[in-house]
């Protein structure tokens, strides 16, 4: 009986919680939403571990109906989803599952969301992805002048977009991913092992067959105009490229992180950050080396045996 009134206690301060900080928002013109946005899941995951899904899912529909009580339809649409995510993530820990079952999942869910409010409703949220792209093809004009990538100029904004809508949903991962470690450790709830950023590797089938689904992309871009096909398809071409080379992107940095860590040249990572702007066909490269190749493995072996 005990156990049950604190955990009615335990799930009324958290719904508790997001209600305030909802008010809060409101009266600030929802700045905190924009910049803490990730941190919406973290009340009903903690709930969703100690407790379990079923009850993980009843606290969550409670901070839902609070939402729609105190705030507009994009926050209750963003507590929505933040509901999701955090019983997803909340219900994987309690059952034991693997980091990639959580990555995976939560990035689902967070995707769904970005892909609701920024491009299937987005005129109903008040956002126009169209002055977005604008506003972010100055910064990432390089990624597609770089000659790796041929796109057409009337589609640069889409693949801004593109981008856009995969990093998003890819970084808010990432964020509440490791304040959920950083929370369930200290608050001694679950103990989530992580895999050092020097193991963190793509599986070599994996690389080959994203290696060679670009390589064909590029060829078929060469040999074929696809602004002739139907704009779905070309979009659909558009989004696997890009992602394919944002996923070698990412671990050529990695690779280079490795690097200047074990050189002691920590310039090496800031440089990467840069090129990652200016230069972005030579990090993807150091990543395609990286994950096709044994040589990451081989340096660290080599390194540490002769230390």
């Amino acid at each position: 009986m005990n156990k049950r009134i604190r955990m009615i206690t335990e799930g009324a301060m958290m719904v508790a919680m997001i209600g305030a900080f909802l008010m809060i928002d409101r009266q600030f013109a929802h700045i905190f939403e924009t910049f803490l946005f990730w941190g919406f899941p973290l009340p009903i995951l903690l709930f969703t571990v100690k407790y379990g899904l079923r009850d993980g899912l009843v606290c969550g529909v409670c901070a839902i109906l609070v939402a729609f009580m105190v705030a507009n339809l994009e926050s209750v649409v963003l507590v929505a989803c933040s509901v999701m995510v955090g019983v997803i993530y909340g219900y994987g820990i309690y059952r034991g599952k693997n980091n990639w079952w959580l990555l995976i999942r939560t990035f689902i869910a967070t995707f769904i969301y970005y892909f609701l409010t920024m491009y299937l409703f987005a005129g109903f949220f008040g956002y126009d992805m169209i002055e977005e792209g604008k506003a972010m093809l100055e910064f990432l004009q390089p990624l597609f002048n770089s000659g790796m990538v041929t796109i057409n100029s009337e589609r640069i904004i889409q693949v801004v977009f593109i981008v856009l809508l995969i990093l998003t949903p890819v970084l808010q991962t990432i964020v509440v991913h490791l304040s959920a470690v950083l929370l369930l450790k200290r608050l001694k709830l679950a103990e989530i092992a992580v895999k050092p950023v020097a193991q963190v590797v793509l599986p070599k089938w994996l690389a080959w067959l994203l290696f060679g689904v670009y390589v064909l992309i590029v060829i078929a871009m060469q040999l074929f105009d696809l602004s002739g096909y139907p704009a779905l398809l070309e979009q659909g071409v558009l989004l696997l490229q890009v992602t394919i080379m944002l996923i070698f992107m990412f671990f050529g940095m990695i690779a280079t992180m490795v690097w200047g860590a074990l050189w002691k040249k920590r310039w090496l990572t800031s440089l990467a950050a840069i090129a990652c702007v200016f230069l972005p066909p030579l990090v993807m490269v150091v990543g395609m080396l990286d994950s096709l190749t044994d040589y990451r493995r081989d340096f660290i072996r080599r390194y540490y045996h002769a230390g």
